[in-house]
């Protein structure tokens, strides 16, 4: 995910402390699950069957205790295994909220974006991302979204698709 000298040189990660580039990885790393589990939620919104609608809704509450655990097998400490655990829980519930903006913030520009829920689904994401990254402090001339998107952009398509097709 740091291969790049481009996403390097926007984070300025090589001069980075241990404790940042740790932090710019465990960012990354939130960012996609939740991405996993917004489009499972989304999936599961779409189904009609009761049976398959249920089981989307246990697979989504049952991916973040799932991560946690396997987090917790790796020998990552108690403490830090909470705070994932507190984390994945707090950037879902942002971005699951912070789509509602986008769709409002968006639609004043695009009226018809109402028709495409996994852009703003995945311009939530890649946003909040930046966001944390940057903590808070966001620039319009920042190249590092664009690099946060064209990173982001391959996974979110095959998840989509792939996420599309079940059931």
């Amino acid at each position: 995910m740091f291969h790049g000298s481009a996403m390097r040189k926007r984070l300025n990660f090589d001069n980075a402390s241990e404790e940042e580039q740790n932090r710019f990885f465990n960012e990354f790393m939130v960012s996609y699950f939740v991405m996993l589990l917004l489009l499972v939620e989304k999936r599961r919104q779409l189904i009609e069957e009761p049976y398959e609608r249920e089981y989307l809704r246990v697979l989504r509450e049952a991916l973040p205790k799932c991560y946690v655990a396997w987090i917790a097998s790796l020998g990552i400490a108690k403490e830090n295994v909470e705070t994932w655990r507190k984390v994945v829980d707090l950037r879902y519930d942002e971005y699951a909220k912070d789509q509602y903006e986008w769709r409002s913030m968006m639609f004043e520009h695009r009226p018809n974006i109402s028709e495409y829920p996994e852009v703003i689904m995945f311009q939530t994401i890649s946003f909040g991302l930046y966001y944390h990254l940057r903590k808070g402090k966001t620039d319009t001339r920042d190249k590092l979204y664009n690099l946060i998107q064209d990173q982001m952009l391959p996974t979110f398509r095959d998840l989509y698709k792939k996420m599309s097709t079940f059931f």
